[in-house]
């Protein structure tokens, strides 16, 4: 008969294996998603994103966001921003204003919420992540942060099995709030000139111009 201590390490032992296969199959899949993404030209997802906070009916934002050559442009009912390589405007159409700061790549997430952004932080170093749940066309990873005051407990990705296209994404928030990111489709290799990442002031009559760059 096996001692207890031995059983115990054999099950520890199969655990470990159970996971690390996990994660290298997560990791795997993942490369796949953003290698595509990476060795494109440009990027353009049409998106939704669905906040539902408890007790609360879900908020639908139709959304669009282009990414090419470093720079990048968001879109929805409730405001426009363009990144042009320098700085961001974020323009807010309810009030004919627009806001314009220093461009910080490490604050890009500050912005605007984008399908390859969220996944791209696999590689971040901040997560673990697994494969949560898989079927015959589609596979769930989870990515879960190790800081332990962040402010989210953890991403869902669905992926699909054939194409490794990013489906959906949903961030659960400690606060009992979810996001949900729905893809609704990708276009890749676009050609976009880099005045589409330009804000035109000239453009909007009577605007309220809040420039808060340092320089």
């Amino acid at each position: 008969m096996l001692s207890r201590t031995y059983t115990l390490f054999l099950f520890l032992m199969f655990l470990g294996i159970s996971v690390s296969g996990q994660d290298k199959k997560a990791a795997k899949i993942l490369d796949k998603v953003t290698q595509a993404y990476d060795a494109a030209t440009s990027i353009t997802i049409d998106f939704d994103i669905i906040m539902k906070f408890p007790e609360e009916d879900a908020i639908t934002y139709v959304s669009k966001v282009v990414e090419s050559k470093g720079k990048w442009y968001f879109e929805n009912e409730e405001q426009k921003i363009y990144q042009d390589g320098k700085d961001i405007w974020v323009y807010i159409p309810s009030k004919n204003e627009v806001q314009i700061n220093d461009y910080d790549p490490a604050e890009s997430e500050d912005y605007f919420v984008s399908p390859v952004s969220i996944i791209r932080q696999y590689k971040d170093g901040g997560h673990k992540y697994q494969i949560s749940e898989k079927t015959s066309t589609t596979t769930f990873i989870e990515l879960i942060p190790t800081d332990e005051f962040s402010d989210y407990a953890k991403i869902r990705l669905m992926i699909t099995n054939s194409s490794h296209e990013v489906k959906q994404v949903e961030v659960f928030n400690k606060d009992g709030s979810v996001a949900a990111v729905v893809v609704k489709n990708i276009t890749t290799d676009k050609p976009y000139d880099a005045s589409f990442f330009d804000f035109d002031v000239s453009k909007y009559p009577d605007i309220i111009v809040e420039d808060l760059r340092l320089d």
